[in-house]
C-alpha cells in the first residue's frame, strides 16, 4: 500500500516480494501446492492474502514470510481474494461460483455466498459490509453485515443476457463508492453506476 514493496505470483506456486527501490528479491513464500491465482495486500501492508488452484487461501506475514493461517473449504480453484477496509475480514471466490467470507483475525469462516453461475473472477469490498463480485453471468453486490444473513442487493446481468457488461476479471470501487470500475476480457475498462447498473463510460 505504501508503494515500497511489490508482490507477485503465478504458475510457479510461489509468491515473491521485491523491494521496489532496489529491485532486490526479499522473500519467496512457499506453501501452496497449486498455481497462485490471486494475491492482495492487507490495508496496513503487513500481510498478504493468496488464493490458489489448490483450493486454499493463505494469510502470510510479509516481514518474514510466515504462514499465519491457511483456510480450506472451497471446492473449486480460488481465483479472487480481497480484504475488507479495516483488515478484519477477507473474501475469496472460486471457479465454481462460491464466495466465502472469513474472519481474518480468528480464521473462522463466517459465511458462504452462492448465486453466481460459474467462475467468479474478482471480488472487492466497498466497506466492511458491502462486497461486489464479478463472474461470467454478471456483477453482484452483497450485503455481508456480520451476524446477518447475506443478501444480494443488486445484480447486473452479463453481456450474454443483454447488458453491456462482459465477463470481468477485475473490479474496484471509487473511494466514495459512487462508481464501480470493471476490467473485462474484451480489453476494456467500464465505469458503472453500482446503484442502477447503468454503463457510464467505456475506456
Amino acid at each position: 500500500p505504501d508503494g515500497k514493496l511489490l508482490a507477485g505470483a503465478g504458475f510457479s506456486r510461489d509468491l515473491r516480494i521485491w523491494d521496489v527501490s532496489t529491485r532486490a528479491a526479499l522473500h519467496t513464500l512457499r506453501g501452496h501446492t497449486g498455481s497462485t491465482r490471486a494475491i492482495a495486500w492487507s490495508p496496513d501492508g503487513r500481510f498478504l492474502l493468496s488464493g490458489s488452484d489448490d483450493k486454499t487461501v493463505i494469510i502470510w506475514r510479509v516481514e518474514d514470510g510466515t504462514i499465519l493461517q491457511r483456510w480450506s473449504g472451497h471446492a473449486g480453484e480460488v481465483g479472487a481474494v480481497a480484504w475488507s477496509g479495516d483488515g478484519t475480514r477477507a473474501a475469496s471466490a472460486d471457479a465454481l461460483g462460491t464466495i466465502r467470507i472469513w474472519n481474518a483475525i480468528t480464521g473462522a469462516g463466517e459465511r458462504e455466498l452462492q448465486g453466481h453461475d460459474g467462475c467468479v473472477g474478482a471480488v472487492a469490498f466497498r466497506d466492511d459490509s458491502l462486497l461486489v463480485s464479478a463472474g461470467r453471468d454478471g456483477i453482484r453486490e452483497w450485503d455481508v453485515v456480520p451476524g446477518l444473513d447475506p443478501d444480494v442487493l443488486r445484480y447486473h446481468k452479463g453481456v450474454a443476457e443483454g447488458n453491456p457488461l462482459p465477463y470481468a476479471y477485475a473490479v474496484a470501487y471509487s473511494p466514495d463508492g459512487s462508481l464501480l470500475a470493471t476490467g473485462a476480457w474484451d480489453d476494456t475498462v467500464r465505469l458503472v453506476d453500482p446503484a442502477t447498473g447503468e454503463l457510464l463510460a467505456t475506456l
